[in-house]
């Protein structure tokens, strides 16, 4: 199948079998959320209700929390040494309950998770995707729907170099550098 260039306007209504449904986001006007398909940068379900839709064309879909960020599992969460988030004698400022933190393993592996509590000894971390849990409804309507020019795909695979597919040395932007001869950066 081919990659697609796809950008739509939605709103993401959130449900699970305790809550009724709430509107969690929305594309803001103007700004549609744009991806490509086939690299994996959105859930496989979003993607395939929206792959055959043309421009135009509206939809409504909900896909169910075991296919888009799993059910809500309480073992995600872990108690971590308050000691590690101390900066200069304090509680580093970003460590709020409810907020999400970068955090990094050990082998040097990024990730995030949310701050649940905070206790006397430890930090709780949430590791839960913050939609765990949660039926997705999408509602919305498609902004743009084509086949992926080698560019466009080029741009998504090679995002640091604006779309030449990594021949410049512009960091992305050569619209005022000579040295790129890739004739995409732009």
């Amino acid at each position: 199948m081919e990659n697609k260039i796809i950008a739509v306007n939605y709103k993401l209504y959130v449900s699970s079998a305790t809550e009724a449904p709430e509107l969690e986001e929305e594309t803001k006007p103007g700004q549609p959320f744009e991806f490509c398909s086939g690299l994996g940068f959105t859930l496989e379900k979003f993607e395939k209700e929206l792959i055959n839709l043309s421009e135009g064309d509206k939809f409504d879909f909900t896909i169910k929390a075991t296919d888009a960020y799993g059910e809500y599992d309480e073992a995600n969460k872990q108690d971590l040494d308050k000691s590690i988030f101390i900066v200069d004698g304090k509680l580093h400022e970003g460590v709020v309950e409810g907020e999400i933190i970068p955090l990094m393993s050990e082998d040097g592996r990024r990730f995030q998770g949310v701050v649940d509590s905070i206790n006397e000894n430890t930090v709780t971390i949430d590791f839960n995707h913050p939609l765990a849990g949660y039926d997705l409804n999408f509602v919305g309507d498609v902004v743009v729907s084509h086949v992926a020019s080698n560019e466009e795909l080029s741009a998504y695979i090679n995002p640091s170099c604006g779309g030449c597919g990594g021949s410049c040395n512009c960091s992305g932007d050569c619209s005022d550098d000579s040295s790129c001869n890739c004739g995409g950066c732009h």
